[in-house]
């Protein structure tokens, strides 16, 4: 069961996808605080869309600065009225139509002209190893034991 709060002033997420649209919907304020993959994109969009404070990395971060993103969200009006006016947009739209709609935009404007492949080719030739997004935490080799 999931048990929301009316009277949250904020929401505090790491920013992934799932919890990054819930928070949206809500009409309330947002802190992210990122650890990984595309989190960060999701604080640089929440910056943009003004309805809350997206910090960067979480473990760069010291206790003054979520203190003062949480400050933030809970004092500014200006958050406060784009917090609610992201969530009343939200409710206006066709979330599967508006699916469908981006789906096939994406579909004719990149996977048949070919740019999907030369943008996931670039990508590829910038990382490095398996899974370069998320550093170490796939990618490392085992330890050779001597076998006696």
């Amino acid at each position: 069961m999931v048990v929301y709060s009316l009277d949250a002033k904020f929401v505090f997420i790491m920013g992934g996808a799932g919890t990054f649209n819930s928070s949206a919907r809500s009409g309330t304020p947002t802190v992210i605080t990122p650890i990984i993959v595309d989190q960060y994109d999701h604080s640089d969009l929440l910056n943009q869309m003004g309805f809350g404070v997206g910090l960067k990395m979480m473990s760069k971060l010291k206790p003054d600065d979520l203190a003062g993103a949480i400050q933030q969200c809970i004092h500014s009006e200006s958050i406060k009225e784009k917090a609610k006016a992201v969530a009343q947009g939200m409710e206006k739209e066709d979330g599967q139509s508006r699916l469908v709609e981006v789906v096939n935009d994406y579909f004719e404007s990149h996977i048949k002209t070919g740019r999907h492949a030369a943008i996931k080719a670039k990508l590829d030739q910038q990382r490095s190893g398996c899974c370069a997004c998320m550093g170490s935490l796939c990618c490392k080799k085992p330890q050779q034991t001597e076998t006696y």
